[in-house]
């Protein structure tokens, strides 16, 4: 009866062991889920949008892959407060159909199923240049203060306006105070001034469509 104990001891040890290492080893076969976020359906005007998505795993998620027309824009491995992102931008070039794509990747590189959405894209060139007005007088003979008013707008939105006082020795001052729609700027004028001056205004559009617009002063101060 000793000997058999002795015998079955290490084999009922040694079948524990065998288990667990086995229980241990077990391969995950189970895929991670992904969920896309819903993103606009149509795109009318260029520009940069943020694709997201959440995902989970019964372990661990590695990455969550983004793609359009299955071409791969970012494997996003962090996510921010629980959501992986990436930017994408959208061109005028990409007009017509295309799917946006998320794909759940987890640590045994088991693949979700594809959450998938269509985006139409329809973007029409701008080509309209902005509008800017410059308001002064053209010529001035008393000392005092001047108000230069500046006016832009444009079809879809000024993005940029800039202005500079050329004066007759040549030195340019920058024209502060102006938003992207205007703005007036007051100009203290002494015979200091006497000459010819030019003030120069430039309005800028999303598109890159430019306008430049210039009024001469003349100061003519005894």
């Amino acid at each position: 009866m000793k000997k058999t104990l002795r015998l079955t001891l290490p084999i009922v040890l040694l079948s524990a062991i065998l288990s667990a290492c086995s229980s241990g080893n077990q391969t995950d076969t189970i895929n991670p889920t992904v969920s896309l976020s819903t993103i606009s359906g149509t795109v009318t005007q260029p520009g940069t949008v943020t694709l997201q998505a959440t995902a989970s795993d019964n372990k661990s998620v590695k990455e969550v892959d983004f793609y359009v027309d299955n071409v791969l824009v970012q494997a996003v491995t962090t996510p921010t407060n629980g959501v992986y992102q990436t930017p994408y931008t959208w061109q005028a070039r990409q007009n017509g159909a295309h799917i946006v794509k998320a794909v759940a990747v987890d640590s045994s590189n088991n693949r979700s199923t594809d959450a998938t959405q269509q985006v139409n894209v329809n973007i029409v060139v701008d080509t309209v240049k902005p509008v800017v007005t410059i308001s002064v007088p053209s010529t001035i003979t008393t000392a005092g203060t001047y108000n230069v008013t500046v006016t832009a707008s444009d079809n879809v939105g000024v993005v940029a306006l800039t202005g500079t006082l050329t004066l007759p020795n040549g030195m340019s001052v920058p024209l502060s105070n102006l938003s992207t729609s205007g703005g007036t700027v007051a100009l203290p004028v002494t015979a200091a001034y006497n000459g010819t001056s030019t003030l120069t205004v430039t309005a800028t559009d999303a598109a890159g469509n430019q306008t430049t617009q210039t009024q001469q002063v003349v100061v003519n101060i005894p």
